[in-house]
């Protein structure tokens, strides 16, 4: 009497590969807007990173800090979005606008998850913090957008100084025609 040979049929085997096949095809897309959702958390984390480090910036030396757009890392460009190079700097005349004479503290290129864009929705041109760690002005929100121009993470800026990152967007949902600026 002959032993049945081991191993699995072609027909075994096809039933195997269509469970597989249907098995991908939902995970799929469910991991894919695990890693979009992932590289949305990281452009907040860094946005909200850098407007600490100029908060507590201007605590400890106890002066004005203002950030704003760049396009040759010296000078304030005041449209586009906040995508691009940013610059940090001591505001001695705090009207929001780097002299010659003020110091850089820092350099930031934007979120390193391209092509991600970061929008303020009162379209400021600058943010400052005052000595005390209050925000120099209102409110501030930034939008960080995905390709699609959909909002998938806020940050945050209260009077008080207060930075936080959200994903909360139900009052933000969508970017606008807001472009990135050039980098």
């Amino acid at each position: 009497m002959r032993k049945p040979n081991p191993g699995f049929s072609l027909i075994e085997s096809m039933i195997v590969v269509g469970i597989l096949a249907i098995i991908s095809a939902i995970a799929f897309p469910t991991f894919s807007a695990l890693i979009e959702d992932g590289r949305a958390t990281r452009a907040a984390n860094q946005v909200h990173a850098l407007l600490m480090g100029a908060r507590t910036h201007a605590v400890t030396q106890q002066a004005r800090v203002t950030l704003c757009r760049t396009l040759d890392g010296g000078s304030c460009v005041f449209s586009g979005a906040w995508s691009g190079r940013t610059i940090v700097f001591i505001d001695q005349r705090p009207n929001g606008v780097r002299d010659a004479d003020e110091p850089i503290i820092g350099h930031f290129s934007g979120p390193d998850v391209r092509p991600y864009h970061v929008v303020s929705v009162g379209h400021r041109p600058h943010i400052g913090f005052n000595p005390d760690g209050r925000m120099a002005g209102t409110n501030l929100t930034l939008r960080i957008c995905d390709p699609k121009l959909n909002t998938r993470r806020l940050v945050v800026v209260s009077v008080s100084g207060r930075v936080r990152a959200t994903r909360d967007v139900a009052a933000h949902p969508r970017c606008g025609n807001d472009p990135p600026s050039p980098t």
